[in-house]
């Protein structure tokens, strides 16, 4: 069956609409309606990984950062039930990571924690301690304790395995750096930095039995992600 491209949707031989795909449907889905919230990231999830495409490319699509897809996406991971949590009040950008990454428990605290509207803490510093009291420090947590050697060592990796994009590699790097001369990533960059990092654990180049003479930063890594 034929078909042809029409504006924003795919229309068939039948003249009937059909929802896009590739890169167009993911756009289509990124600015779609962000409520009811739950839906909106299991829509954008199955639209990202219908394009191939890798995050930054798939950020820069839709002109947002490589941190706030990768939080989505990782949102998209969580159960249903916790999902449906976050969903009631959609919560700021900033926490999604922190809060995909934690325990229903965790969950529960750290939106507690975002109704807390007097606190001179920024609502990612309110969900983090919230979840640290209930479920201990986080994997953004120990990321971000991660040396700027250790993310260099990592991009270095990432480009001998051929692993990640070369925007990829490029960003692990500049955060390794900018991690040795400011001491600190932030929220968005860790983010951006746990997922990069997990790519390359999944594609073997993390290894805790490493030939690469970096057993001790791939053990690091691995540590950190909780893997």
């Amino acid at each position: 069956m034929s078909q042809q491209r029409t504006g924003e949707t795919v229309e068939d031989a039948n003249g009937a609409d059909r929802p896009s795909t590739g890169i167009l449907g993911f756009a289509e889905a990124w600015e779609s309606p962000r409520n009811p919230f739950d839906q909106y990231v299991r829509r954008v999830s199955k639209a990202y990984f219908e394009t191939r495409l890798d995050i930054e490319s798939a950020a820069g699509w839709v002109k947002t950062s490589p941190a706030e897809v990768a939080a989505l996406l990782r949102l998209a991971e969580m159960p249903d039930e916790d999902l449906a949590m976050i969903a009631v009040d959609i919560p700021p950008k900033t926490t999604w990571f922190a809060l995909a990454e934690a325990s229903t428990d965790g969950i529960r605290a750290g939106l507690d924690a975002l109704q807390m509207k007097k606190s001179k803490r920024t609502a990612f510093a309110r969900v983090i301690h919230a979840i640290r009291k209930v479920v201990g420090p986080s994997t953004s947590d120990k990321v971000g304790q991660l040396s700027g050697d250790v993310l260099i060592r990592m991009s270095k990796k990432a480009e001998k395995y051929n692993a990640l994009s070369k925007k990829g590699r490029g960003a692990l790097m500049s955060l390794g750096i900018n991690k040795n001369n400011y001491g600190a990533l932030t929220p968005k960059q860790i983010a951006f930095a746990t997922n990069l990092l997990n790519e390359l654990a999944n594609a073997n180049a993390i290894r805790r039995d490493s030939p690469d003479g970096d057993v001790r930063e791939c053990k690091a890594v691995l540590d950190a992600l909780g893997r």
